[in-house]
């Protein structure tokens, strides 16, 4: 029985050896995964610091541009404002012109165009109606 105990008590201290190798073996590789840890760390913040100064750098070179930009982008906005209102008041001058003329040959019963039959002044009502017609298209298109 006395050898029993004694291969026992080998087998148990061999077990605590056992245990203790494990313990520290996991603490060793504990501790390098800490150093990888804090290297990895290490490079993510010098990437990060890098990076941070390259955005400060291209927000500063493009501030200046973006000044530009929004004062361009004003000054075209305020360009078509204008452009649209003037295009807007040539359309308001031929829509009343026409009103009138359509007006005037209303009451007029027909007796224009008995005074355009005579052939000069046929010849002259169409020039009138075609220079009439070439500066509205002349307007309309320096407007737009």
């Amino acid at each position: 029985m006395d050898t029993f105990l004694w291969a026992v008590i080998i087998v148990m201290a061999l077990a605590l050896a056992g245990e203790i190798f494990a313990i520290v073996g996991l603490g060793l590789t504990a501790r390098r995964a800490m150093q990888r840890f804090q290297q990895s760390k290490q490079e993510v913040a010098t990437a990060l610091r890098n990076s941070n100064q390259v955005i400060v750098a291209i927000k500063q070179s493009l501030q200046p541009r973006l000044q530009v930009v929004r004062y361009e982008g004003k000054a075209l906005t305020s360009t078509v404002i204008e452009r649209s209102r003037n295009v807007k008041a040539v359309l308001e001058d031929f829509e009343r012109r026409r009103d009138r003329i359509r007006i005037r040959f209303q009451t007029d019963g027909g007796r224009a165009f008995e005074r355009l039959r005579s052939g000069r002044q046929m010849i002259q009502g169409g020039a009138q109606v075609l220079r009439v017609v070439s500066t509205a298209l002349w307007i309309l298109r320096r407007v737009a």
